[in-house]
C-alpha cells in the first residue's frame, strides 16, 4: 500500500506532462494507477478469481469526446497484475461524470 509521501511525492517517469495536465494531475494519476495495482495483486494473493475496481473520472476531464484521462492506464495497471478485462458498466457519479465499474478476471 503506498505511503502518503508516495502519493505526494510519486516518482517521475516522465517529464513530458501533456496538453491540458498539470504535473499534479500526472502524480495524481501515477499514485492512484499504483494503488490500483497493489489492490489488484492483493487480490490475485488473496485467491480471488474477480477483481472489481471503480473507476472515476478526473475532475480535470473536458466535457469533450475522447479518452477519460487515466482509464487506459488504469486498465493497463490492472491487466499487468494477471487480470483480463471482461465485462464493462459505466454509470455516473452525483455530479454527473462518468464512472466506470470494470470486471476483471484472473488469466
Amino acid at each position: 500500500m503506498p505511503t502518503l509521501r508516495d502519493l505526494l511525492n510519486p516518482p517521475s517517469t516522465s517529464n513530458v506532462v501533456p496538453a491540458g495536465s498539470t504535473v499534479l494531475d500526472q502524480g495524481a494519476r501515477q499514485a492512484h494507477r499504483r494503488a490500483l495495482r497493489s489492490e489488484a495483486e492483493r487480490a490475485v494473493k488473496e485467491g480471488r478469481t474477480v477483481f472489481t475496481p471503480m473507476l472515476n473520472t478526473p475532475a480535470s476531464q473536458s466535457a469533450l469526446s475522447g479518452s477519460v484521462a487515466g482509464w487506459a492506464e488504469m486498465i493497463e495497471s490492472v491487466e499487468s497484475a494477471g487480470w483480463t478485462l471482461t465485462a464493462w458498466s459505466v454509470s455516473t457519479d452525483h455530479k454527473g461524470r462518468p464512472q466506470a465499474y470494470p470486471l476483471f478476471r484472473l488469466r
